[in-house]
């Protein structure tokens, strides 16, 4: 367990950063996945569904967007600054692999 600091990208700009915390590296998952749900219940977020984007604001600001597939599967707008370092107390028998390790994250912010 612990925290990836995400850079958002809004409207084709990064934005402030956003850090998730509690987030979980779960090997068996083959996707990230966000509690949309706890965001809005939990942590006060507002979220906006437009046909493809979906917008997370905090106090009527935008703080990061998700983009909406055809298959009705998002993806986050922006990338993740994280370092192996920051996840080293988690036990794995796999190779320290910082790509393998964004690719599997549990985020519950």
């Amino acid at each position: 367990m612990g925290e990836v600091l995400f850079t958002p990208i809004v409207d084709g700009k990064e934005v402030r950063q956003v850090l998730f915390s509690r987030v979980l590296h779960v090997p068996a998952f083959n996707n990230n996945l966000l509690s949309v749900l706890y965001l809005t219940k939990h942590k006060g977020f507002t979220l906006q569904i437009l046909r493809d984007t979906m917008e997370f604001s905090l106090n009527g600001s935008v703080l990061f967007t998700a983009s909406v597939n055809n298959k009705s599967g998002s993806q986050l707008n922006g990338h993740t600054i994280s370092t192996v370092a920051e996840f080293a107390n988690v036990g794995s028998t796999l190779p320290l692999d910082l790509e393998l390790w964004h690719q599997r994250f549990f985020t519950t912010i």
